[in-house]
């Protein structure tokens, strides 16, 4: 009899039709959010909701399609999402939508929103910035982006890269002074103001 009664409770839990007079509402979610190894799910919808990369390297992916076009890089009115990122030493960085399935842009911004690297098609239609020298103390905004109106799904990588070497970029341009410098056979950049 024990073992009887006890299998009606459950029962009655499992279908609310013999004891309860009122079903168990069970809310399923319309949303998957994956947590770990700094999946979230995608970027946020703009610099106030912009997902924070704590941690080099970074990997995350995404669908752009579901959100608003709040960041513009040209005349495109794609949907974009954004991610940020504040370093706490000075540090250069690669940054890739390569593997992503639509015509990618990827802008990085700082907080006044200066355009610090931009990027239309790098690898395909994907886009990849390499070598962006960032700051301590200040917090940049990278923003997924797509060229005209394409959107779709995305890969984004994140990574600490070497700095670019002195005179391989007008970046990193070498200082030049009179009768001290020379060309060691390649094409480097150098920088110089005329006194007079």
């Amino acid at each position: 009899m024990k073992k009887f009664v006890i299998a009606l409770i459950v029962l009655s839990l499992v279908t609310g039709s013999v004891f309860a007079s009122e079903k168990i509402k069970v809310d399923i979610p319309t949303q998957v959010i994956y947590v770990g190894s700094s999946t979230i799910l995608e970027g946020g919808e703009d610099i106030a909701t912009a997902v924070a990369i704590t941690a080099l390297p970074y990997n995350d992916s995404g669908d752009t399609s579901d959100n608003l076009d709040d960041y513009t890089f040209g005349t495109d009115t794609a949907p974009d999402v954004v991610y940020s990122f504040a370093p706490a030493a000075d540090i250069t960085v690669d940054v890739s939508l390569c593997g992503s399935s639509f015509d990618t842009k990827l802008g990085i911004v700082d907080s006044a929103l200066n355009v610090v690297a931009y990027n239309d098609d790098s690898c395909g239609l994907q886009s990849e910035v390499t070598g962006v020298a960032l700051l301590a103390g200040e917090t940049y905004y990278i923003i997924v982006d797509g060229y005209s109106t394409s959107s779709g799904p995305y890969d984004q990588a994140m990574v600490g890269a070497a700095a670019p070497i002195p005179g391989e970029t007008c970046d990193t341009a070498i200082p030049a002074a009179e009768e001290l410098n020379s060309c060691p056979g390649a094409d480097f950049y150098y920088t110089f103001t005329a006194p007079i």
